[in-house]
Parts: structure tokens; sequence; C-alpha cells
């Protein structure tokens, strides 16, 4: 508080300053203030989209969780796990992705004169077979690129030999 009677005792230069310097330190308060509530108003709008999105509790019988195998971890694991020789042929790597990508880009001039030739047909169907069923699984945006620009080119191979 503002003890005016000691204000009145101090020189007029000196009292401009101490008002001034209480002036300040009101302001920043105030500042602070302000800051605090738009925090405090943020905090409280979060907590009540938290409230909203979070599921609800429910009773849950213990013996259930044991007794539903389909739904576990391990189940699921299972179904993604590659067949027994450990290849995945859900999935295509990088290197793959590469090379499907060379092989295409090369048979393109061939392709587009219209004579490819029996193994080179069958290596374009073997590629696109992959292109469309395998699912790829993004290590990069570089490789993810030549995912695409791979399908373009065997879509393109394809129109040029009349297969599409």
């Amino acid at each position: 508080m503002i003890d005016k009677d000691e204000l009145k005792k101090l020189n007029p230069r000196k009292r401009i300053k101490k008002l001034k310097e209480m002036h300040d330190e009101r302001e920043k308060e105030s500042s602070e203030i302000d800051k605090l509530i738009k925090e405090s108003e943020q905090e409280a709008k979060t907590d009540t989209l938290a409230d909203e999105i979070a599921p609800q509790a429910r009773d849950v019988d213990i013996a259930d969780l044991f007794d539903k195998q389909e739904d576990s971890l391990d189940s699921q694991v299972k179904v993604d796990a590659p067949p027994e020789g450990g290849i995945d042929t859900k999935y295509a790597g990088p290197e793959q992705q590469y090379s499907d990508y060379e092989t295409l880009k090369d048979l393109l001039p061939t392709a587009s004169s219209g004579n490819l030739d029996e193994n080179q047909l069958l290596a374009i169907d073997e590629i696109g077979e992959r292109l469309e069923n395998i699912t790829y699984k993004t290590e990069s945006k570089r490789v993810a690129d030549v995912h695409v620009a791979s399908i373009a080119l065997h879509h393109k191979i394809r129109k040029y030999q009349g297969l599409d």
C-alpha cells in the first residue's frame, strides 16, 4: 500500500521516481496476473476437453481379460508375423522399392516402343503385384516418393503395352 505521508516527506524528484517505480511494479504484476488468467483458462479448456474425450469408467471382470485370446497382443503378433521362411510378403523394404523402381525405369524406353519380351512382361507383372499387394511402411519421405514413382512407371509401362 502507498504510504502518502512517507511520499510527502520525499523531495519532488525522489517522490516522482518512487511513484514511477511503484507504477512499473503494478504494471508488471498486472501483466503477470493476466498471463496467469490466460494459462488457467487454457488449462480449464484442456481439462474440459479431456473429460469429454476420456472414456467412461466401467466395471471389468478380470476373468474376461484372460479368456479373450483373440484380442490379445500375442494373438495379433502371431497374425502379423512373417511366414515360417522368414520373409514378410506383406512388407517391402526400401531395397525392394529401389530395385523395382530401377527395373521399371530401365524398361520404360523399351516399353514405349512396344518391344518387351516375355521375361520383361513377367517382371512387370511381379512388380505390379508387389506394388498393389504389399503394405508399405514409410521409413522416409524419399522412399515413399520412390514407391509412388514406381507405381506411376508401372502404370505407364502397362499402358504402352496395352495391358491396362
